[in-house]
């Protein structure tokens, strides 16, 4: 039980540190007016000016997931995943861009995982998997496609596409589609929400990444079961 305790508490220390790297990857990362790319890992980054706002995530995340997985492959995945979405989330808000080193790593995680589970012989989760990413990734563009035909205008960015690519191959089928659902829903009552306060116009542009970040974060602990069946339940309700 104590070493339990001492486990969570060291976790939750680590997420605090490791929680700032995504302050350094806002900071640093480009916004739509940079003319180039700047590289995240140098020294003059990582400087002592602490940000609460980006370690508080993954300071809960991190027992959270040793919690609910113990240390296993889906602690570490998720583990990683997580340092990644907060940034993503920070930037996308503010920026409205969701930068291509945050996508690429995401992607590279899910595929690294792949390969981790066809080396565990476990082949028909792995193709799963892939199949996740061409779906996670198809929907968004099928999306993007058809408001660029019908609306003469982008409705979702290639840096959503990008990332539910990544998160498909990390999720699997059935969770991305899950996913996909629960940030529509998630961006609805928001959106509705901001509306009907009088913070922003039925024109204004309101990004969806933070909202993909959230569902995938909340897929982590919560299985997506448990919403399909709340969902059957309500119908046959």
């Amino acid at each position: 039980m104590i070493s339990q305790v001492l486990i969570v508490i060291f976790l939750a220390v680590l997420g605090l540190m490791v929680g700032q790297v995504g302050k350094v990857c806002y900071e640093v990362l480009p916004c739509p007016d940079d003319e180039k790319e700047k590289p995240v890992f140098r020294k003059e980054n990582f400087k002592y000016d602490f940000n609460i706002k980006f370690g508080l995530p993954t300071m809960i995340i991190f027992p959270l997931l040793y919690l609910t997985y113990g240390f296993t492959a889906q602690f570490f995945l998720f583990a990683f995943l997580a340092v990644a979405l907060i940034p993503v989330l920070a930037v996308d808000y503010k920026h409205y861009i969701i930068p291509d080193k945050l996508n690429l790593f995401i992607a590279v995680l899910g595929v690294i995982y792949i390969i981790y589970l066809f080396i565990s012989a476990q082949t028909s989760l792995a193709i799963n998997h892939i199949l996740g990413g061409l779906i996670g990734g198809g929907i968004f563009l099928l999306l993007a496609l058809i408001s660029l035909l019908i609306y003469r205008q982008e409705g979702m960015g290639f840096g959503d596409i990008k990332l539910m690519l990544g998160l498909g191959f990390i999720f699997g089928i059935k969770d991305i589609l899950v996913l996909t659902l629960l940030a529509f829903v998630l961006s609805a009552v928001i959106c509705v929400g901001l509306i009907i306060a009088k913070r922003k116009s039925l024109k204004e542009y309101i990004p969806f990444g933070p909202f993909i970040c959230v569902a995938a974060i909340t897929l982590m602990f919560i299985p997506s079961g448990f919403f399909v069946d709340w969902y059957l339940n309500m119908l046959n309700f």
